[in-house]
């Protein structure tokens, strides 16, 4: 990150009090700048996507609106997780190291 210099001033004349205000000044123009350069390389990934759902998803999770405070699950994903919560009742779950040594040996062929 390139840093632009806000001003300047002789050291000998700034006291304490005006030394803090000048870190706190350069903290938030770094922290503006990190946030515009977050902004930007959001933007870019998001102009490189052609997938009309994936837009339409990630603009639903950008709306300001109170619906969007949670997901909204379609009818495939509501049955998927009734069948993995009936599974779990029932005692038929897949421990993490079987199914990490199965990612394991995909991976390796």
């Amino acid at each position: 990150m390139q840093r632009i210099p806000i001003c300047h001033y002789n050291k000998s004349r700034i006291g304490i009090r005006d030394t803090q205000t000048l870190f706190y000044i350069f903290d938030k123009i770094l922290e503006i700048m990190s946030t515009a350069e977050l902004q930007n390389s959001i933007i870019q990934k998001v102009l490189k996507i052609s997938d009309s759902q994936l837009l339409d998803y990630l603009n639903s999770l950008l709306q300001e609106d109170e619906s969007s405070s949670y997901y909204s699950m379609n009818e495939w994903e509501v049955k998927v997780v009734r069948e993995s919560i009936s599974d779990y009742e029932r005692g038929e779950v897949i421990k993490n190291e079987d199914v990490f040594s199965k990612n394991e040996k995909w991976l390796n062929e």
